[in-house]
């Protein structure tokens, strides 16, 4: 009994040792299929892939500055007293000389008063004084008085003509601490800033009013003294304010010294006055530099950096397909094409890239390589402005 039991035992072990095996046969066949998927193409639009190819390239410097008014004032007190009206608010058009405030003026006019009061009794003491002289020169003339007596009268004249030249600068004095008691816009322009109300108590040298001429507008840049050493006068910066169209500004001046902490250089451009600009706007733009010719270039979008190398998406040709490759580029100028079909494009030279292959002309994001390519339409030569794609 014992033997057939031992024996059925022996049996059961070896019919679980074969359908253990076989089990593992199958999930190692499982796992093949699993690790060797079926290859899926990738699907591009014409319009994402252009050829690379030699053209002229003007090199664009990258500038960010600021729009000022060349002509705009801080307008303070210029006097003490109280301010009686006040006439303009922020963001008011005046013309020049127009009335922005009004400080009292009981005090000054009566000091006018007064000086006007000093001067009429100065002058009639210098009429006297005159008599006085001519009388005398007649006497000494006929001997009734002494020439010493003649001189004394004679510095008598003369003071009294200096008391008068002293009540005159007194009242035109007087005149113009009335005159500044109405505060007046220098020039023509906006009121940009108003720091006092009706009531207020102004002291010299308080600010008043910011005002500001919109007409007249500069562009401000700080570059780097190599790059200004490249800029003259006559150039073009192209502004490229948000929400508003690029607007050319003419290069005007470049400073001699560099900006004492920064250690950059101020470069000033004319702005037009109609371009909408306003003084105080923060706003980039591209200053053409000079360029070369005869370079290979691919659209700055084409470049992708992967694994701390440039890259550009290739189309090779593998039979009757295409499969996409990563080419290392070197890269040189970055500016824009000036002639061809991608004039005006931010374009960048490469060295390492074939001229006439055909590459991925934006980023599309992260591609497989190696796969095959599938093409929707006829891919244009150098289109300007690529679409985006698809993959499946």
């Amino acid at each position: 009994m014992n033997k057939r039991v031992v024996g059925i035992v022996i049996v059961l072990v070896a019919l679980g040792g074969g359908f253990l095996l076989v089990k593992q046969r199958q999930g190692a066949s499982a796992s093949a299929a699993v690790a060797q998927p079926a290859q899926k193409s990738i699907e591009l639009l014409a319009s994402d892939l252009t050829v690379a190819g030699k053209a002229p390239l003007a090199r664009v410097l990258p500038i960010t500055g600021t729009v000022k008014a060349t002509q705009q004032a801080t307008i303070r007190s210029k006097v003490s007293g109280d301010v009686a009206r006040v006439l303009v608010r922020e963001g008011e058009p005046v013309a020049a000389g127009a009335v922005l405030a009004q400080i009292d003026t009981t005090e000054f006019a009566s000091r006018v008063a007064e000086r006007e009061q000093n001067l009429n009794a100065a002058r009639a003491q210098l009429a006297i004084a005159q008599r006085n002289a001519e009388n005398n020169k007649r006497l000494v003339a006929q001997g009734f008085i002494s020439p010493t007596a003649m001189d004394t009268t004679q510095n008598q004249l003369e003071a009294q003509r200096a008391a008068v030249a002293a009540a005159e600068q007194q009242l035109t004095q007087a005149r113009k601490t009335l005159a500044d008691a109405t505060v007046r816009a220098p020039f023509a322009g906006v009121v940009t800033e108003r720091t006092v109300q009706a009531g207020d108590k102004a002291s010299p040298d308080m600010k008043l009013f910011a005002l500001v001429d919109n007409r007249s507008l500069e562009y401000e840049a700080a570059l780097d003294p190599q790059d200004a050493a490249q800029v003259k006068p006559g150039m073009v910066i192209t502004l490229t304010p948000d929400g508003l169209p690029a607007v050319p500004a003419k290069v005007l001046r470049v400073n001699a010294a560099v900006t004492s902490g920064s250690r950059a250089v101020m470069v000033y451009a004319a702005v037009p006055s109609d371009a909408g600009l306003k003084s105080g706007q923060f706003t980039g733009g591209n200053l053409r530099l000079g360029g070369v010719s005869d370079v290979v270039l691919v659209p700055a979008e084409a470049l992708r950096e992967e694994g701390g190398r440039t890259v550009v998406y290739t189309l090779v040709k593998q039979g009757e397909s295409s499969q996409l490759q990563a080419v290392a580029v070197r890269t040189s100028l970055r500016g824009e094409a000036t002639s061809g079909a991608n004039a005006g494009q931010v374009m960048v030279a490469v060295e390492g890239l074939p001229e006439g292959t055909q590459i991925v002309a934006r980023n599309l994001g992260p591609l497989r390589m190696g796969v095959p390519v599938k093409v929707a339409q006829a891919a244009a030569a150098t289109p300007t402005k690529p679409a985006a794609g698809k993959s499946e």
